[in-house]
């Protein structure tokens, strides 16, 4: 299956990991558009729309859950690291769904396709895409396309507020509560 301009690995899942650690870490342009993903993935997981406010107790298990690995991210300093954040990557669209309240579900499918771009990592891929861009490209295209197909539906979201997210023993997170929208705030749908 090609994935952005390249194709997956041609080697076992434990040759690309060995293959990974020998690999020297340098800042690469792909890295730019993932961080784009990741937070577009943390908007869309704290956002709280209008038609389903209400958590579940899987929607909020799994909320605090995404969350933990998304905070437990950090910038390595050594070749032997793992991100917390892959196995979020690796959700299918009806895992990602329960991350999100119902009336996200439009969104669910982007987070999906977009997934499949960022991952498995760019360095990995072999042949490697033509075009160091390549991933910001695949990344704009989907964007666009959800947002002209979506364009007369959107998402009314309650201005001002996330949803609360809390792991381990620390207090309830809500950064982000001081953010001013206008009362119309929405996503396309």
């Amino acid at each position: 299956m090609g994935v952005h301009g390249g194709v997956r690995p041609q080697e076992t899942q434990l040759e690309t990991t060995s293959h990974a650690k020998t690999m020297r870490f340098y800042h690469r342009w792909e890295y730019d558009a993932e961080s784009v993903y990741w937070t577009m993935y943390a908007a869309l997981l704290r956002v709280l729309p209008q038609a389903s406010p209400k958590e579940s107790k899987t929607s909020q298990r799994r909320l605090n859950e995404s969350w933990k690995m998304l905070n437990n991210h950090t910038i390595p300093h050594e070749p032997q690291f793992k991100d917390f954040r892959n196995p979020l990557l690796e959700e299918d669209a009806q895992e990602i769904a329960t991350s999100l309240l119902p009336a996200m579900e439009p969104v669910v499918q982007l987070l999906n396709d977009l997934a499949l771009q960022v991952y498995p990592s760019y360095a990995l891929l072999t042949p490697p895409p033509p075009y160091d861009d390549h991933l910001h490209e695949a990344m704009q295209r989907l964007i666009l396309d959800y947002l002209i197909k979506h364009r007369d539906n959107p998402i009314p979201l309650v201005p001002g507020k996330l949803r609360p997210v809390s792991f381990g023993e620390n207090p309830v997170t809500n950064r982000g509560t001081c953010w001013r929208a206008s009362s119309d705030a929405h996503l396309p749908h």
